[in-house]
């Protein structure tokens, strides 16, 4: 039975057998080592057949256990064929409890002389929060639950191990961020079957890594930091740039891990940035990553499923290289069914608008190869609604909810696709916010272009959004009709949209053509006939001298089209005519739109204009 300790750079059975500093001065009273060595003719030979450590105990206190104090025993342990000189193999047996809780055992064979030989060995029960103060001040977390069972052989040569083998699990295991009330990672087993690691080839395989049960939980904080940001303080960073210089890179070590299988695992996603607290739970997350190797050209196949908060499917699909340099990936992960309600801490902070239904779909396809990140984001939303404005300083100013009207055909379903790439060496290179951009673009443009988006869905290559008509006239022409008729078409796509209608004028156009309608008027008010109007005959020439000679600065001298350029021009069109000829070309638009494309009436509405308003003018 022995009892110690350790403190810092103490050890206290060291300390029993301390030598002092005083030298004998008398040679005959100095101890062995002072004596003549024996000669080689008279070497003594020696052989232990058995020595065996039966029901002893070490009663340890360190620094380095949580509990400070460990109580090994029983310690039941042998060594057999042991011999003097060194030669042949010894074997070995320990077999020790500590804390009634821990096994341990150790048995094989080993040769003193040279330090070769092969051992075998067994560990069970071994709480890993023992090790907690082990673990460097920096690292802001704790092991709070889990033990450790494994056993397996180490190869030795020189009595340093060459090669280890282990079949080993971690069971019910608890990870804890400092200051944190709930565990940040648990797990009910990780299982790792045939780990072969050969020291000297610098080889790593594992024929499977099992995953089962495990809880993983990401919290971004009111302040947009992420719980796991926390765990290491920075100063780690400079320990780590030190340790990467003392690797040896040149001869990497070659790592082959054919299956990893992950069952029954959660994570647990909640962001308290947002002024409305958001979570969601990505659960039942069941499937394999098959073929991850260093070889060169190795890809490994990832197939996972789950689901979001129980009901919508999640599922992460296709191929990586990530030990490949450099690394490449071609990966889908598609979400199908998100109830978008449960968005709206998000469409508040950002958009200012909350959600009151609405199902998300997403399909996200991104390949990396030699550094060119492509990826194609394919949006499907389904009975979108949006609630009540959220006041929110970071909601960008965007016309929403006409962007919306514009891209939900008549099925209430928005169909987008945004792609991005760039290039991962560019350090401004931002994934999500690339796709930010996308999106924001994508409504800016649908929102300050509309008709372009109509003008699309039914291959129009004209503008859709005016229709012309002749000079002061309210009559659709064969070009103005098939225009209503694409237009109509096309909302018939998008019944989230209403037109408004509103008459335009061409200020030199049309107010010659109502001048020379409104003397026709005059003449006809004096006793011309229609024909004589349109024919120009003599009694309209007539008519059109005697007017023109009342008109101040007439010429005597100018011709009959100068003078009835100059008595049209006189004409003063009533302000009445021109806003009724604005008001009749959007009736007539509107009257073609309900009585021959069949648009509701009520998705075109009439704006009542004033030509004297510069806005209702083009020229």
């Amino acid at each position: 039975a022995v009892q110690g300790w350790m403190e810092e750079d103490r050890i206290s059975l060291a300390d029993i057998f301390a030598a002092g500093d005083e030298v004998a001065d008398d040679p005959a009273e100095a101890g062995p080592s002072q004596q003549e060595p024996v000669s080689e003719e008279a070497a003594w030979t020696a052989e232990v057949g058995a020595v065996r450590l039966e029901q002893g105990q070490v009663d340890w206190r360190s620094p380095f256990t949580d509990p400070p104090s460990l109580q090994v025993r029983p310690i039941d342990a042998s060594a057999e064929g042991l011999r003097w000189p060194l030669a042949g193999d010894t074997d070995l047996s320990v077999e020790v409890a500590v804390n009634a809780q821990a096994r341990a055992s150790i048995q094989g064979a080993l040769a003193l002389a040279d330090g070769a030989g092969k051992l075998g060995y067994a560990l069970e029960g071994l709480p890993l929060s023992w090790f907690n103060p082990n673990f460097p001040p920096e690292l802001k977390a704790r092991i709070t639950d889990g033990a450790l069972q494994v056993k397996g052989e180490v190869g030795l040569a020189e009595f340093a191990p060459t090669q280890i083998t282990a079949d080993g699990a971690i069971k019910d295991f608890a990870g804890q961020v400092e200051g944190e009330e709930s565990s940040i990672t648990t797990l009910e087993t990780v299982r790792w079957q045939v780990l072969s690691v050969d020291l000297e080839q610098r080889q790593i395989s594992l024929q499977q890594l099992s995953i089962d049960d495990y809880s993983g939980r990401l919290h971004i904080r009111d302040d947009g930091s992420i719980n796991t940001q926390n765990v290491w303080q920075e100063q780690v960073g400079d320990e780590a740039e030190e340790l990467a210089e003392d690797l040896d890179l040149d001869d990497p070590w070659k790592v082959d891990i054919p299956a990893i299988r992950v069952t029954d695992s959660q994570i647990d996603f909640m962001d308290e940035s947002l002024p409305i607290h958001f979570r969601t739970v990505i659960g039942d997350l069941n499937g394999e990553v098959l073929g991850i190797s260093t070889a060169s050209g190795a890809e490994a196949e990832i197939d996972m499923a789950g689901s979001v908060d129980g009901y919508a499917p999640v599922a992460l699909v296709g191929t990586a290289a990530p030990l490949n340099t450099p690394p490449a990936l071609d990966l889908t992960l598609t979400f199908d069914g998100v109830d978008m309600a449960l968005l709206t801490p998000y469409s508040g902070t950002y958009a200012g608008y909350a959600i009151e239904r609405g199902l998300l779909n997403l399909d996200l396809a991104y390949s990396l190869q030699e550094g060119q990140l492509e990826g194609n984001n394919k949006v499907v939303i389904e009975q979108l609604k949006l609630g009540d404005k959220v006041d929110s300083e970071q909601a960008l100013d965007l016309p929403l909810e006409l962007a919306l009207a514009l891209l939900t055909d008549i099925n209430g379903v928005i169909d987008i696709a945004l792609p991005v790439s760039g290039n991962l060496d560019n350090p401004e290179f931002d994934v999500g916010g690339i796709i930010a951009d996308a999106f924001i673009n994508l409504i800016t443009k649908a929102a300050t272009a509309p008709f372009a988006l109509l003008a699309n869905l039914v291959g129009a290559e004209e503008d859709l959004q005016r229709v012309n008509f002749g000079s002061g006239s309210a009559e659709l022409n064969d070009a103005g009709r098939v225009k209503l008729d694409q237009l109509s078409s096309a909302m018939a796509q998008r019944p989230g949209i209403t037109l408004v209608i509103m008459g335009r004028l061409h200020p030199e156009a049309d107010y010659k053509r109502l001048r020379e309608q409104q003397l026709a008027s005059e003449l006809k008010a004096d006793g011309l006939s229609q024909e004589e109007i349109e024919a120009k005959g003599p009694d309209w020439g007539k008519a059109i001298r005697k007017r023109y000679a009342t008109l101040p600065g007439a010429e005597e001298e100018a011709t009959d089209v100068q003078q009835f350029k100059a008595v049209r021009d006189s004409v003063v069109v009533p302000a009445a005519a021109i806003n009724r000829l604005l008001q009749d070309r959007s009736v007539a638009v509107k009257t073609y739109l309900v009585n021959e494309t069949g648009l509701g009436a009520d998705r075109a509405v009439i704006e009542q204009v004033s030509a004297e308003d510069e806005a209702n003018q083009f020229s």
